[in-house]
């Protein structure tokens, strides 16, 4: 039972994970098409789906989106560089995490 749910599920896993960060790509790129990266350029946002507002409140929580008048807002590239930098770093310590346990368990297989 388990082992057919998993079969399941786990070929949907790339999607869930790829899905939103798509629609944050899609965001920055918006964003950087209209060349909304100082608050004298900042644009209003199209009302979106649940997922775009996920990224627009996690970006402006992180920094990454600025405020400007009426509603609008614009791309902070310093931000955004060091908001993607860090998560480049946390993707490559859980990488190497996974991968020196990985060979530690096969280590410590072979040995019994």
């Amino acid at each position: 039972m388990l082992r057919d749910v998993l079969s399941f599920l786990i070929p949907l896993l790339p999607a869930f994970i790829l899905i939103p960060l798509a629609r944050r790509r899609a965001l920055i790129r918006h964003l950087l098409s209209a060349n909304a990266t100082t608050a004298a350029r900042a644009i209003v946002l199209p009302p979106g789906r649940r997922l775009d507002r996920f990224w627009q409140t996690r970006l402006t929580t992180q920094g990454v989106l600025r405020s400007g008048p009426n509603g609008s807002v614009w791309l902070d590239q310093d931000a955004w560089a060091e908001f993607i930098a860090t998560r480049r770093r946390y993707a490559l310590l859980v990488i190497t995490g996974a991968l020196a346990a990985f060979i530690l368990a096969r280590f410590l297989s072979r040995m019994s």
